[in-house]
């Protein structure tokens, strides 16, 4: 005889739910015969940009102990208010109907008045990720199965892979389709050459520029003074 279901229980029902990943536990009876319930947690997506930049806050010493030991920074462009809309230039109108957007919005609108108006770095921490394949490699690459994923149609699946030696860096392009440049020269497909924190990266159409956690620190820092 199968026992009852219960309904899931909220741990935190009063925080709203949108913006927040949803796991499901079940228990099993056999493994957990006092209670047969579906746990739930809720965990938060938190963007890498702005934990950076609250790391800031606390210190060089602080940040340098939490975050990567590298990162790419792409330039997000700027957006802009639109009849109660928030619109990213040159794309279609995106409609404030849930909390994100609103949060977003509000924050836009903030900027406008402030004359805040440069665009907002996008980090990318150079980091493996739980599953990826190549353990001493860090792979960029169009795909959700790369450490570092640029969504973007220019750049290939697997575009190319950075990784680090005795404190040094180095990047080679994967064979990608539209070429890995750095500071504009192209770079020979499969052989690695080395990089230095603030070079400017190229993945397709796709620019980044290329930091090690030292010089991230003083670029966030210097852009939270602004």
């Amino acid at each position: 005889m199968r026992p009852a279901q219960s309904q899931p229980i909220d741990p935190d029902p009063g925080v709203p739910r949108k913006g927040r990943i949803l796991f499901a536990i079940s228990c099993s009876p056999v493994l957990w015969p006092i209670d047969t319930r579906a746990c739930l947690c809720y965990v938060e997506f938190v963007d890498p940009g702005e934990r950076y930049q609250q790391l800031c806050l606390l210190g060089r010493d602080t940040f340098l102990d939490a975050v990567a030991e590298a990162a790419l920074v792409l330039e997000v462009r700027s957006q802009r208010i639109a009849r109660g809309t928030l619109e990213p230039l040159g794309a279609a109108h995106v409609t404030t109907d849930d909390l994100g957007q609103e949060i977003a919005l509000v924050r836009a609108r903030a900027e406008l008045e402030l004359g805040l108006h440069r665009p907002r770095p996008q980090v990318l921490p150079l980091a493996k990720k739980k599953g990826t394949p190549f353990v001493d490699l860090i792979t960029i690459g169009r795909t959700a199965s790369n450490d570092v994923t640029l969504d973007d149609l220019s750049v290939s699946r697997f575009q190319a892979f950075v990784r680090a030696r005795f404190g040094r860096w180095f990047i080679c392009d994967a064979g990608s389709r539209n070429g890995t440049r750095i500071d504009g020269t192209l770079l020979k497909a499969r052989s690695e050459v080395e990089i230095k924190s603030g070079q400017l990266l190229q993945f397709g159409l796709l620019h980044a520029t290329f930091h090690t956690a030292d010089t991230l620190y003083d670029f966030l820092s210097t852009r939270s003074s602004l």
